[in-house]
């Protein structure tokens, strides 16, 4: 089973802070005219701004990154129909 491969993304980031702060972006792949990686790895960027802004500690951003990439790794280790 091959894995399929990324056509277009939209994602939206937006937080409210207690000093009444809101922002919010969109992240479109299409619209942005570049490619859906490039596209995600921006989102990525700003969501990872976003926790630096508010002192959140940086091993949570990279623990989260890597912790996707290892479920991911694990279950395509595992499904049934792999090819060797």
């Amino acid at each position: 089973m091959s894995n399929p491969k990324l056509k277009k993304v939209r994602i939206e980031i937006g937080y409210w802070s207690s000093d009444e702060y809101e922002s919010s972006e969109i992240f479109n792949s299409e619209l942005a005219k570049q490619s859906p990686e490039l596209t995600m790895a921006n989102a990525i960027d700003e969501m990872a701004r976003i926790m630096a802004l508010f002192d959140l500690p940086e091993s949570i951003a990279q623990s989260a990154v890597s912790g996707a990439y290892r479920r991911v790794r694990e279950y395509r280790e595992n499904r049934i129909g792999k090819k060797p």
